[in-house]
């Protein structure tokens, strides 16, 4: 889109439950987009305190997940989090939750979009 923006991820665990660096149900989703994944892909990063408050926005995707290790781990950055509450697959399927994070991305994308003189 132009965007002048950058993601990345981060976990709080690490480990067992890690399929590689990409979800494989991700991986398909973004496929299905037509989203080429890059040829290296990096492995999983732990979040860190400093990137927390360095970044401009943060989102964590399932909130009765993440809102107890935020207050566990970063209790004073509880409230910079934007909370979603797209289950993972412990429980929902790829199909139905994988809709759900892609609609909360088209409307995040949407709005960081810059204003243009057709749509003012």
């Amino acid at each position: 889109l132009g965007l002048p923006h950058r993601a990345e991820s981060r976990g709080f665990r690490l480990g067992a439950n890690n399929f590689g660096p990409i979800s494989p149900h991700a991986a398909a989703g973004l496929q299905q987009l037509g989203i080429a994944l890059p040829s290296a892909v990096r492995f999983p990063a732990v979040v860190v305190e400093d990137e927390l408050r360095g970044a401009a926005r943060v989102i964590a995707v399932k909130e009765t997940e993440h809102r107890p290790l935020m207050q566990q781990h970063f209790p004073a950055l509880v409230e910079q989090v934007e909370y979603w509450q797209i289950d993972d697959i412990d429980c929902a399927e790829p199909a139905e939750a994988l809709p759900h994070l892609q609609a909360k991305l088209d409307a995040l994308l949407a709005g960081l979009r810059p204003a243009t003189p057709d749509s003012a």
